[in-house]
C-alpha cells in the first residue's frame, strides 16, 4: 500500500481522537480531556518503499522546545479561523493558556516486520543527549528536535507489531516546568535479521493535541 484516499485518512486522524479521549479515562495527564478537547492536526502516511515519505531512521522527537511554540501558534491561528465547533473551542483553551499536550498515535497498517519504530523510556535520557538547532521553526517539517545515542539509553519496540497495536507517546506538556516536557525520542530501525527482506512497513501517525482542564 503506498497510497491512501482521503476518506481513509479522515477515518484514522479521526480515530487518533477518539483513542486520546478514551485513554482520558486512564491516563494522569489525559483524565480530564472531554469530548470537545482534542483535534488532530497534522499526520503522516509513511511506507519503506523510498522516498520523503519513508520511515525517518535518525533519533528524533516530532518537536524541539522552539518546534513546539511553532505548532501551537499554528494551532492557535487555525482553529480561531475554524468554523468546525472543536477547533473553535481547542482555540479558546489555548487563549486562555490551559494545559496542552501534544501527543503522536502512531499505527502500523499491516504487521511490521522492518523498519520498526523504537522508543526511548524518557527517564533514561541526559539532557546532553538533545542536540539543539540554531533554525527557527517555519514549517512542519523543521520542528524535530534531534538526539544522540547514548549507551544506558532504553530502547523498546513491540516485535511483529500488528494493526491494532498502536502507540501513544507525549511529544509536548505545557505545563512541565521547562514548558516543553516529556518530548519521546523515537527511530525507526532494522534487526539483521531484516535486511534479507525487501521492506514494506507502511504506517500513519496522527498529532494530536489536547486541553487537560
Amino acid at each position: 500500500m503506498h497510497k491512501v484516499s482521503e476518506a481513509y485518512k479522515a477515518a484514522m486522524e479521526a480515530d487518533a481522537v477518539e483513542l486520546v479521549k478514551d485513554l482520558g479515562a486512564h491516563s494522569f495527564y489525559l483524565r480530564r480531556v472531554g469530548a470537545k478537547a482534542a483535534i488532530s492536526f497534522s499526520a503522516n502516511y509513511r511506507h519503506a518503499s523510498g522516498g520523503p515519505s519513508q520511515p525517518i531512521q535518525g533519533i528524533h522527537s516530532d518537536m524541539s522546545p522552539q518546534g513546539a511554540k511553532f505548532v501551537k501558534d499554528y494551532v492557535l491561528e487555525r482553529c480561531l479561523e475554524s468554523k468546525d465547533p472543536k477547533e473553535m473551542e481547542v482555540g479558546r483553551y489555548l487563549q486562555e493558556g490551559k494545559h496542552a499536550v501534544i501527543l503522536n498515535v502512531w499505527r502500523p497498517l499491516g504487521t511490521v516486520t522492518d523498519n520498526h519504530l523504537g522508543l526511548c523510556k524518557w527517564d533514561s535520557l541526559s539532557k546532553e543527549d538533545a542536540l539543539y538547532s540554531s533554525i527557527t521553526p517555519t514549517n512542519g517539517g523543521n520542528t524535530l528536535q534531534r538526539w544522540q545515542y547514548r549507551q544506558g539509553q532504553r530502547w523498546f519496540y513491540l516485535s511483529e507489531q500488528k494493526a491494532d497495536d498502536v502507540y501513544v507517546f507525549m511529544q509536548h506538556d505545557s505545563r512541565a516546568a521547562d514548558g516543553h516536557g516529556v518530548n519521546v525520542p523515537h527511530a525507526s530501525f532494522n534487526l539483521e535479521t531484516d535486511r534479507n527482506e525487501a521492506p514494506k512497513r507502511s504506517s500513519y501517525e496522527t498529532r494530536v493535541i489536547a486541553i487537560v482542564t
